[in-house]
């Protein structure tokens, strides 16, 4: 199995109805992310569009889970623009982000004047 892509797996894994319990566990570690798992299914359109009603059920939950990640609705063809898992970032993350590039931009302008009061000197 391992790389050799679904054209390499014997007839009867690809007829398969069920994962193994090894490949659940390894795709729920893969995916414990919602917004992970939305990008992963790569599912385009809404969840009226599945083939079964279980299908669309779990196509719903995920998109669930994923609105709950973000703190905001996810829809199926707009997660294009969230960029990577999109995680929750906490105030704290927030503020030490602002304050990391002040500091780095008073730096660069300190720098700056002190090398153009040295021109001059």
């Amino acid at each position: 199995m391992g790389g050799k892509g679904w054209a390499a797996r014997p007839a009867e894994q690809l007829t398969r109805t069920s994962p193994s319990p090894e490949e659940t566990a390894a795709f729920e570690e893969r995916y414990a992310n919602a917004v992970g798992l939305m990008r992963a299914v790569v599912w385009r359109g809404t969840e009226s569009d599945a083939s079964t009603p279980f299908a669309a059920g779990q196509l719903a939950a995920v998109r669930e889970a994923a609105s709950e990640t973000l703190g905001r609705p996810a829809t199926w063809d707009g997660l294009a623009e969230v960029k990577g898992n999109a995680r929750e970032i906490s105030p704290l993350t927030d503020a030490l982000t602002g304050i990391g590039c002040l500091l780095l931009t008073v730096a660069f302008l300190g720098i700056w004047v002190y090398g153009l009061v040295s021109l001059f000197d």
